[in-house]
């Protein structure tokens, strides 16, 4: 499949079906803002993440979520989801074996893999602490517990959000820690498992429904819930497009990994070239629209 293609059809089909309204929200493809649902409304989010190619053979990995988001008061989101994930790959590693965090050990390595399963359930919680639209910084907390049959995580985030320029300008920053329990590649031991991020990106409404920006992600994990040992460095940039009417909105983003990842500790064979494998993909894509209720 031709990457640019898919990008190119992507951001063709939101101009050609695009009518003439104000913006939307969600312009990020991947971090979180402060622009919540106001008191008493719905939204339904549809995303879906492709995680694509490593380092030889295929590799394809898709993470989908299907998410309601009601504002409970004009400060305090919460919001309920269902995750799946895809995954099609072949001898996608650096021994040329058929290997990842969601691939089975049992498996025969020398064939192909691919399997669509239900991932897990979650809960979400925001609470904006200052507004960005009224106050000199925006600051809120994010909370997300999620639960799956082989995989349990709970997940918070500091968010800051900084306005500029009447609002047109956006510069977000999301500080993101997560444990995780992970039974799916294992057949003995659950995995025990911990993870800090530091995302940071800019939003620059260019016309009256556009956006467009940049976004980075250093992504650290470590061994064990309570940040013991790091395992892997990474770090990922690429830029984002947003549209947004009354009635929807829609986001694509692209995200490339940076030749300079390393592995270490327990993790020292997910490395190779320069890049982080595991679950990660040389270039990651975000889809994703939004429908208020």
């Amino acid at each position: 499949m031709n990457i640019n293609r898919v990008v190119l059809l992507a951001l063709g089909a939101l101009v050609f079906i695009s009518p003439a309204v104000h913006a939307g929200e969600g312009n990020f493809g991947w971090i979180y803002t402060l622009d919540l649902q106001p008191k008493g409304s719905y939204e339904f989010e549809q995303r879906m993440q492709w995680n694509h190619r490593q380092e030889a053979g295929r590799y394809e990995d898709f993470d989908m979520r299907s998410e309601i988001e009601y504002g409970l008061s004009e400060n305090l989101q919460i919001a309920g989801y269902v995750n799946t994930n895809y995954v099609n790959a072949n001898q996608n590693d650096r021994f040329g074996e058929t290997a990842g965090s969601r691939i089975p050990e049992s498996i025969d390595t020398s064939k192909s893999y691919s399997k669509f399963r239900y991932e897990s359930v979650a809960a979400e919680l925001i609470w904006r602490i200052t507004n960005p639209y009224t106050d000199w910084i925006g600051i809120g907390v994010y909370f997300e517990p999620t639960l799956g049959y082989d995989n349990k995580s709970f997940e918070y985030r500091l968010l800051l959000q900084k306005n500029l320029m009447d609002d047109k300008l956006i510069l977000a920053s999301n500080l993101v820690f997560e444990t995780e329990r992970d039974e799916v590649a294992t057949n003995t031991n659950p995995e025990k498992a911990s993870h800090a991020d530091l995302l940071m990106g800019a939003s620059y409404r260019f016309a009256p429904k556009w956006s467009g920006g940049l976004e980075y992600r250093y992504h650290n994990d470590f061994s064990g819930y309570f940040y013991q040992n790091v395992t892997q460095h990474a770090h990922f940039i690429g830029p984002n497009l947003h549209y947004g009417t009354q009635k929807w909105w829609a986001t694509v983003a692209w995200r490339h990994q940076l030749k300079s990842g390393s592995c270490m500790n327990a993790g020292e064979f997910e490395c190779s070239s320069g890049y982080v494998n595991d679950d990660h993909g040389r270039d990651e894509f975000m889809f994703k629209f939004g429908i208020p209720l």
